[in-house]
């Protein structure tokens, strides 16, 4: 009968073993898939950094229209100042 002294310590040794051979498919897999996954980023990279010229213009176009539109706010706001000061001069004027 075999002593359980040499039987546990053996079947320790087993199971380390197969663990050991375990992780390290895991990670040649691991590796591959990493490999594949920094390919995919690369293309993805590839395909945004195409798209900021567009980007880029789509960006221009609308400060200038905001430019626009905010010239226009001003200088309609300052006309209605104007007028509504004028209005106020002529108030104060009669007191």
């Amino acid at each position: 009968m075999i002593d359980i002294n040499v039987l546990l310590p053996l079947l320790l040794y087993i199971a380390g073993f197969v663990l050991l051979i375990v992780l390290i498919i895991v990670g040649i897999k691991l590796i591959g898939v990493l490999t594949k996954l920094d390919g995919i980023l690369d293309n993805i990279d590839g395909k945004v950094s195409s798209l900021d010229g567009a980007f880029n213009m789509i960006d221009k176009f609308s400060d200038g229209v905001a430019l626009i539109g905010d010239r226009i706010v001003t200088n309609t706001v300052s006309a209605v100042n104007k007028i509504f000061n004028k209005k106020r001069e002529e108030y104060d004027d009669y007191e």
